[in-house]
C-alpha cells in the first residue's frame, strides 16, 4: 500500500512538474513576439530566481547587493508618462516602478517577517540620528511647500513619490545594515555597477550606438555641430558622469588599502574603466570634480600613513596623465561653442524666481513652468532649460527653508564621514574618506553642472544609510577598545595585588 502511495505521488509530481515546464515554455515563445523589452524581462526575472537559488543561504544580503547595483539602471515602468519638451530636464516625468521598487519591497516582505516573530516590545526601529531626522523633515518640507505652491500639483507628486521611496529605500537600510560585512556588501554592489556602466560608456563609444536601457537617445544628439558624448545607463552624461564620481574614490582607497595582491589588481582595472567611463562623457565638470577628490584621496591617506610617499606620487601623475588625456575632449566641447557662457542667463532667471518665491519656492518639479516670466528679456522666446546649478534649482523650488534643510543634511552626512575617517579600521577608513571625498567633488559639481535627478538622489539615499552604518561601526570599535583596556587594566591590578 505504501508503494503504491508513493508510486502516486511520484506520478503526480512528473506530470506537475511537466504541465509547469510547458506553461513556462509557452511563455517563453510568446515573449518573443511581444518585443525586445519583454525578452530582457524574462532572461533577468530567470536570472534572479537562479541567484536567489544559489545565495538562498543568504538571501537578504543578494537582495540588497542587487537592489544598490539596480539603482543606476533605471530599468522599470512607467504607471503614469507625462514629458515635457526636449530641451527641458524635470526631475521626474512620471511614476516608474522598477527593479529597485520590486526588490525593496521584497526586502520589507521578509523584514516584516521577521519583525513580526519577535515580541513587541523587543521591536527598536531606528531613524538614523540626526541624519534621519534632518532627511524627514526637509522630504516634510518639500510636501508642505509642493502642495501649497505647485500650479502643476501633478508633477510635484511624481517628485514626491520618487523622495518617498527614496525614504522607504534609506529606512530599509539603516534598519537593516549593521556589520562590516553588511558594508561590505553594500560597497561591492556599488563598484560592480559603476564599472559595468564604465564598460558600457566605453561600448558605446566604440560602437556608436548611444541608448539607455530603454532604447532612448537624448534628442540634442541629433543636433548639428553635436559632440557625440556618451550616456551610459542612465541615458544622461551628466548624470552618469557624476554616478561614477561618486564611486571612484572609494575604489582608489580600495586599491591601496585593503585586499590582497589579486583583489588589488582587479580594482585596478575596474578604476581604469571607470575612469575612462568618465572621460568619454566629456563632462569637462566631471573631470574637475574627480580629480579634486583624488587629489584630496591621497593627500589625507598619505598624511595619515595609509599610503607611502612613492604610491602618493604614482597615484598624483596618474591623475596628472588622465586631465593631460581629457584636455582633446575639452577642447572639442569649445569648439562647438560649449563655454559655458549660455548658462549665466539660466543662472539669472533661478536668481529672479527665488526673489519672488523666497518662502516656498514655484514647488518641486515646477521650475520648468516659470521659466518664460523670469528669463531675461534678451533670452525670451530662445534656448531654455533648466539651470545648470542645483543650489539655485532646490532653493527657486523649495524656498529658502527647503534649501537650508537640504545642504544642512549634507554637511552633517560631510561631517560624521570626516569624524569616521579618523577611524583605524581599513574598512571604515575606506568607506568613510572615499564617500567624504565624494561629496567634496560633488559639491563642485552641484556648482555647473545638472545634478538634480534621481537615480542621483537614491545613490544619495544609499550614502546617507552607509554613514550612519559607518557612525555605528566606529563608535562599537571605539566601545570595544575602551573595554579591552579597562579589562587589561583590571587583570594587571589584580596581578599586582597577587604579588607576595
Amino acid at each position: 500500500m505504501q508503494g503504491v502511495s508513493s508510486s502516486v505521488r511520484n506520478l503526480a509530481t512528473i506530470l506537475a512538474v511537466s504541465i509547469l515546464a510547458f506553461c513556462l515554455g509557452y511563455v517563453y515563445v510568446q515573449a518573443f513576439s511581444v518585443g525586445w523589452r519583454a525578452v530582457v524581462a524574462l532572461h533577468l526575472g530567470i536570472l534572479f530566481f537562479l541567484s536567489c537559488a544559489l545565495f538562498i543561504s543568504d538571501l537578504r544580503s543578494f537582495l540588497i547587493f542587487l537592489m544598490i547595483f539596480a539603482v543606476p539602471l533605471e530599468y522599470g515602468y512607467h504607471l503614469m508618462y507625462q514629458p515635457l519638451g526636449a530641451e527641458t530636464s524635470p526631475f521626474s516625468i512620471g511614476i516608474r516602478i522598477d527593479v529597485v521598487d520590486v526588490v525593496l519591497l521584497l526586502l520589507y516582505m521578509q523584514w516584516a517577517f521577521s519583525l513580526a516573530q519577535q515580541p513587541l516590545g523587543r521591536v527598536r526601529l531606528k531613524i538614523g540620528s540626526s541624519i534621519g531626522k534632518l532627511f524627514f523633515v526637509w522630504v516634510a518640507w518639500v510636501t508642505v511647500a509642493g502642495i501649497l505652491r505647485s500650479e502643476h500639483l501633478n508633477y510635484t507628486s511624481f517628485e514626491l513619490v520618487t523622495l518617498f521611496k527614496g525614504l522607504l529605500l534609506y529606512f530599509y537600510l539603516v534598519n537593516n545594515l549593521s556589520s562590516q560585512k553588511d558594508l561590505r556588501v553594500a560597497l561591492y554592489s556599488l563598484f560592480a555597477v559603476t564599472v559595468a556602466q564604465g564598460l558600457y560608456i566605453v561600448m558605446q563609444y566604440v560602437t556608436g550606438w548611444n541608448y539607455n536601457l530603454h532604447g532612448e537617445t537624448p534628442l540634442e544628439l541629433g543636433e548639428p555641430g553635436q559632440v557625440f558624448r556618451a550616456i551610459g545607463f542612465t541615458g544622461s552624461w551628466d548624470g552618469s558622469a557624476a554616478i561614477m564620481e561618486y564611486v571612484l574614490p572609494i575604489m582608489l582607497i580600495y586599491y591601496f588599502v585593503i585586499g590582497d595582491r589579486s583583489r588589488r589588481l582587479a580594482m585596478l582595472m575596474g578604476v581604469i574603466i571607470v575612469t575612462v567611463g568618465v572621460l568619454l562623457t566629456k563632462m569637462r565638470t566631471a573631470y574637475f570634480a574627480a580629480a579634486v577628490s583624488t587629489v584630496m584621496v591621497v593627500a589625507v591617506s598619505y598624511l595619515r600613513g595609509w599610503i607611502s610617499p612613492g604610491r602618493a606620487l604614482a597615484l598624483m601623475a596618474a591623475t596628472l596623465a588622465c586631465l593631460i588625456v581629457a584636455v582633446p575632449f575639452i577642447f572639442q566641447r569649445y569648439e562647438t561653442g560649449a563655454t559655458g557662457a549660455e548658462r549665466i542667463p539660466l543662472m539669472l532667471t533661478a536668481a529672479n524666481m527665488i526673489k519672488d518665491n523666497l518662502l516656498l519656492g514655484v514647488g518641486a518639479n515646477n521650475y520648468f513652468f516659470y521659466m518664460e516670466q523670469y528669463l531675461p528679456v534678451s533670452m525670451r522666446h530662445t534656448w531654455q532649460y533648466t539651470v545648470h546649478n542645483e543650489y539655485l534649482l532646490r532653493a527657486a523650488e523649495t524656498g529658502v527653508p527647503g534649501f537650508l534643510l537640504y545642504y544642512a543634511l549634507l554637511v552633517v552626512v560631510m561631517r560624521k564621514l570626516w569624524k569616521a575617517a579618523r577611524s583605524a579600521n581599513p574598512w571604515t577608513y575606506m568607506a568613510s574618506m572615499g564617500l567624504f571625498a565624494s561629496l567634496v567633488g560633488s559639491l563642485i559639481y552641484r556648482q555647473f553642472s545638472f545634478f538634480h535627478t534621481g537615480p542621483l538622489f537614491s545613490e544619495f539615499c544609499v550614502v546617507l544609510a552607509l554613514t550612519y552604518l559607518l557612525e555605528t561601526l566606529e563608535k562599537r570599535r571605539l566601545a570595544e577598545e575602551k573595554t579591552d583596556l579597562q579589562l587589561s587594566q583590571g587583570s594587571s591590578f589584580v596581578q599586582g595585588n597577587e604579588r607576595p
